[in-house]
């Protein structure tokens, strides 16, 4: 069953490109809480 190869093949590509967005996301999160608390640790110092 050719369909069944490039729906399997497109579920795999489905997959990774969540886990990639998740990654970034995660990234993004931690540099922006790591701003913010050095901003605020400036601010009360």
């Amino acid at each position: 069953m050719f369909w069944q190869r490039i729906f399997g093949s497109i579920m795999v590509s489905l997959a990774a490109a969540v886990a990639i967005l998740a990654i970034v996301a995660g990234l993004v999160a931690a540099i922006v809480n790591h701003m913010t608390i050095r901003a605020a640790v400036e601010r009360g110092a």
